[in-house]
């Protein structure tokens, strides 16, 4: 049983009790799993804390955050997706993909640009839709 080799291992900690852990599933095989903890101080204590398992170490980290979808209009189209990639990673917005939107009627591409961006940080995440034509003045 794995998994209880897995709860034994994250329950090691004093701070870290078996009632502290209120799921568990395996994500993929025997390499990744998910564990759900019932407060916050249980999760920082877990992620400070050295964790092995069957004497091999492992790592924790947090549930990667939600995507959310960009809308970026009035760009040029001679403005390369790079170029506002980089715009967005300066201002700390985490770019999954960038592309042309293109027109359903006609198969043109636009102006605008739709992006994935990762919404972890609700400070640097920008709104849905952003004009960009104050970044070429």
């Amino acid at each position: 049983m794995i998994s209880r080799q897995v709860i034994d291992a994250l329950t090691v900690e004093e701070s870290i009790g078996r009632r502290q852990v209120e799921a568990i599933g395996q994500l993929q095989m025997n390499s990744l799993w998910e564990v759900v903890l019932k407060d916050v101080p249980s999760k920082q204590a877990l992620m400070r804390s050295a964790i092995v398992v069957k004497g091999v170490a492992a790592e924790s980290s947090d549930l990667q955050g939600a995507t959310r979808k960009l809308r970026m209009i009035h760009v040029p189209t001679c403005i390369p997706n790079e170029y506002l990639v980089d715009k967005l990673r300066d201002r700390g917005v985490r770019v999954l993909q960038l592309a042309y939107e293109v027109d359903k009627h006609d198969g043109l591409l636009t102006n605008v640009r739709i992006g994935v961006i990762d919404g972890r940080d609700a400070k640097t995440t920008p709104d849905v839709t952003v004009i960009v034509s104050s970044w070429f003045a």
